[in-house]
């Protein structure tokens, strides 16, 4: 098991955590956040994984498994309301669990996790480089998520159960893949179909993060750096 894997549960605990404890929202901070974390994601999957993704698979166009995770992102959203990139207009009433949310915002994470194992497909570094990015991106929603529970009037019993299961989400995608493997409905061909179709919703995803939290469709000099950071450490490594 890669000690790696660990983030993907830790980064969207701690993020489900901090928002449990805080009073208030700084959305101008978790906006940054959104900008450094949709900027490394975005890097990360145009400079580093769809260079692999078109090289290896030849069978079937990556491009329409793209198009269809960037549109399946749109649909996915009408249930999740934006959350995971960082939404935090209220939805539903007092006292209402959001049931919509709480599943569409699972089976995003879900999905993300099942080309993350280590299928041979992507490089070890590639691998990474993604887990990394998925890990970076889950935080927000995570916090985000939690912040709505708590508008809601969820118990905070509830909440912590929520944050705990949304957080092995990913973890959970993995464990399918890796059980999977080999078998004749889920080989090698199907993982890279589906790394393609998470791909698209990474491009909806950090494309929405970068442009629709921006005030008047403006870039502040603060956002632009936590931008330039993103890209940047994308670049790096």
């Amino acid at each position: 098991m890669d000690y790696r894997y660990a983030l993907l549960f830790l980064l969207p605990f701690v993020g489900g955590f901090i928002a449990m404890q805080v009073s208030s929202v700084n959305k101008n901070l978790l906006k940054l956040f959104l900008a450094f974390s949709g900027a490394f994601l975005f890097s990360v999957s145009i400079v580093d994984i769809l260079p692999t993704l078109y090289q290896k698979n030849t069978q079937i166009n990556s491009g329409v498994f793209i198009l269809a995770g960037f549109f399946f992102q749109i649909i996915l959203e009408y249930f999740t309301k934006g959350i995971e990139h960082g939404h935090l207009n209220s939805h539903g009433r007092r006292n209402q669990f959001p049931t919509a949310i709480v599943i569409g915002l699972c089976v995003h994470s879900f999905i993300e996790g099942i080309p993350l194992s280590n299928i041979g497909f992507l490089s070890e570094a590639q691998r990474v480089h993604l887990i990394y990015g998925v890990a970076l991106h889950e935080a927000p929603a995570a916090f985000t998520l939690i912040t709505l529970l708590r508008h809601n009037r969820i118990s905070r019993s509830t909440s912590y159960i929520i944050m705990v299961l949304y957080s092995c989400m990913s973890l959970f995608g993995i464990s399918l893949s890796s059980i999977s493997t080999g078998m004749t409905f889920f080989d090698s061909g199907v993982l890279q179909n589906i790394l393609a179709l998470v791909i698209g919703t990474f491009l909806h995803i950090s494309t929405t993060i970068l442009f629709e939290n921006s005030e008047n469709h403006s870039f502040g000099r603060f956002k632009l750096m936590a931008i330039a950071i993103g890209v940047g450490l994308a670049l790096l490594i």
